[in-house]
């Protein structure tokens, strides 16, 4: 897969963190089929991360740090353009069906691979080494300065906690400037 040697599987990861701004377990995610993940039990889907396409598509998490607390996470996404972008992703990269959606050395990615990978293309175009959780406090700093009232500004902090797994008060504590 020479696209994955040019940099397009991080610019996947980033833009699928913008507007899914979960943990490096992004990185884990497999692509299936709808139809197919419709047929698995909840045994065969425990401690994995899917992106199920089909009508819609969607990002099922079951494997995650507060997977204990929060049990498993679905969240459609329903941004078009990053729709478009992750079913480019998958053709222009021949992506199979319950394959991982993201490689790395010949081996499906890990958690520590996103936040490697990350820091290091972060590093060589804006000369600054990003994690993920500086990542998605950016994210969320650069859409509440765009928000302008209390309710709102909550409104969008749950969403976020929704999404990752956490409570509003952790988001305000460690990821808001």
């Amino acid at each position: 897969n020479h696209l994955y040697h040019n940099g397009i599987y991080e610019y996947i990861l980033f833009l699928m963190l913008k507007f899914m701004p979960i943990r490096n377990e992004i990185g884990t995610l497999i692509y299936i089929k709808n139809k197919d993940f419709k047929e698995m039990s909840y045994k065969d889907k425990e401690h994995k991360n899917y992106l199920v396409v089909g009508k819609q598509m969607t990002i099922h998490r079951y494997n995650y740090k507060t997977f204990a607390t929060h049990g498993p996470k679905i969240h459609t996404i329903d941004n078009a353009g990053l729709r478009k972008e992750i079913k480019r992703h998958i053709k222009e990269n021949e992506i199979e069906p319950n394959s991982p959606m993201f490689t790395f050395n010949g081996r499906p990615m890990t958690e520590n691979d996103v936040s490697h990978r990350l820091s290091i293309i972060s590093d060589k175009q804006l000369g600054i080494k990003l994690s993920t959780s500086s990542i998605i406090k950016i994210i969320i700093n650069d859409k509440l300065d765009k928000i302008t009232t209390d309710i709102d500004k909550r409104q969008y902090l749950e969403e976020v906690g929704n999404i990752r797994g956490t409570d509003v008060k952790t988001l305000v504590t460690y990821y808001m400037k």
